[in-house]
């Protein structure tokens, strides 16, 4: 099944998604993960990928070895950041490999990640929450952003198109970008005062749908990150999203929806190696 850019698959029971976009270019490996084909038990069934979430560290090494192994990778060498909803993105190379690969290891502050280190795969987790995925074909880099709507709120995705342009000189307009799965507008209901602060940092019409009893509204959290693209020059058609939403979609965890007692999605991004 193909929903708006990105592809439903299934290896070895697993179930994941990826972007051709990015995936046809042949210079990386990514992927998002569902909560299918691993071993957690409720609330976590079954492909939890997050220490932080109260299932047990055996189930979630288990379930990460299996969903990297998918691409060949070992995932005692993947970084991560422990997301804290701000806006901290960070270059990571070499010697952080394996940040976040066990509890308490993940580069603390930080929710983003770039790099240009060919095999180091770097990695982002969420249960509503927008993950985005940047490649730089022309400069070889990548980046890996987790994207709530605090972090929408602060720009984090805009910052990381220009931080990607400051450290390695590339073009806005030849970037690649997916966006993950995510809490959709159908579900994703706030209230006057946080739609005042998106509207007071310029965001107006689409993003922003009033409900049809008054005083709330629906946050797309797709299209504000799609925006903050687009205005820092990356080329609307060069950009991969997707319609599933995670709190009605039966595929993910949904903090939401689970009222915070569920499991994490992962989504990943590697350079490979040129040989």
């Amino acid at each position: 099944m193909v929903a708006g850019g990105l592809v439903y698959r299934e290896a070895m029971g697993i179930g994941y998604l990826e972007a051709p976009l990015l995936a046809e270019t042949g210079l990386v490996s990514h992927g998002f993960s569902t909560r299918h084909g691993g071993v957690s038990s409720e609330p976590f069934h079954t492909l939890n990928l997050g220490f932080h979430c109260s299932d047990s560290e055996e189930n979630v090494y288990e379930n990460r070895r299996r969903f990297f192994s998918l691409w060949g990778k070992d995932a005692s060498d993947i970084v991560c950041g422990n997301q804290v909803h701000g806006a901290k993105i960070v270059e990571v190379q070499e010697i952080d490999r394996g940040r976040g690969a066990s509890p308490g290891t993940a580069l603390p502050g930080v929710d983003g990640l770039y790099t240009r280190t060919s095999g180091l795969t770097i990695a982002a987790f969420s249960a509503d929450c927008l993950l985005v995925f940047i490649l730089d074909p022309i400069q070889r880099a990548v980046a890996i952003i987790h994207a709530g709507w605090r972090g929408t709120l602060l720009g984090i995705t805009a910052k990381a198109v220009n931080l990607l342009s400051q450290a390695y000189g590339g073009s806005a307009s030849d970037l690649l970008v997916a966006l993950s799965p995510a809490i959709s507008r159908c579900c994703f209901e706030v209230d006057q005062r946080l739609v005042a602060k998106f509207q007071a940092a310029g965001y107006r019409g689409l993003p922003l749908v009033p409900t049809a009893n008054g005083g709330r509204y629906y946050l797309d959290l797709h299209e504000l990150n799609r925006r903050q693209l687009v205005e820092q020059g990356v080329c609307a058609d060069r950009i991969a999203s997707d319609s599933w939403c995670t709190y009605c979609g039966e595929h993910f965890f949904s903090y939401r929806r689970d009222n915070g007692k569920t499991g994490r999605m992962a989504g990943f991004i590697s350079l490979n190696s040129t040989g």
